[in-house]
């Protein structure tokens, strides 16, 4: 067997080896040369990105969801000033599942960036040029403030902070409500 007719059960130990993200990761180079270890590692890259979009997708859609479902709320008999304790517990209800869905969110969006940066790793132990490394986005930031706007990081904090502030709102109603 020649090193480009590897079977699928061989790439798939490969793939099972590198994403074991703790472990020391070795391969023997006779059963892959570089190109297709490239190969590989676009291809996990590729479906990381993948994996990345359906996660934002879902956190901002079930979000949207649960902001139309307040206005529903607000646009019928809810007037925060006079408002009855049910609506205030359905609000909390709301603002907690928000939350922890832009919590679960932002960690798994999070965790692919992690395994963003350890695929460079990868390449990088392999002793790989740095010009055949693909950059992670077509440009690479510099800077922490940069980065932290990115929509990946941005918009699950943003509605972190929109929850909590709402449900710290819906509180004081309430606690208004019962003078």
């Amino acid at each position: 067997m020649t090193e480009s007719e590897m079977k699928i059960e061989e790439y798939t130990k490969i793939f099972h080896e590198i994403v074991q993200y703790g472990k020391e990761f070795s391969m023997d180079n006779s059963k892959m040369k570089d190109e297709e270890y490239i190969k590989v590692l676009r291809e996990m890259l590729r479906h990381e990105n993948e994996l990345s979009n359906q996660r934002l997708t879902w956190m901002t859609t079930l979000n949207g969801l649960m902001f139309t479902a307040l206005g529903f709320i607000w646009s019928g008999k809810y007037d925060p000033l006079t408002s009855m304790e049910s609506d205030h517990i359905l609000i909390a209800a709301f603002c907690i599942l928000g939350f922890v869905i832009s919590c679960s969110g932002l960690i798994a969006l999070q965790m692919a960036e992690d395994a963003k940066k350890h695929f460079k790793k990868l390449w990088k132990d392999k002793n790989i040029q740095e010009s055949e490394i693909p950059p992670i986005m077509g440009i690479t930031l510099k800077g922490s403030l940069k980065h932290f706007l990115l929509p990946w990081n941005i918009i699950p904090w943003s509605l972190i902070v929109f929850w909590c502030l709402l449900f710290l709102l819906n509180f004081g109603s309430f606690v208004r409500d019962l003078k």
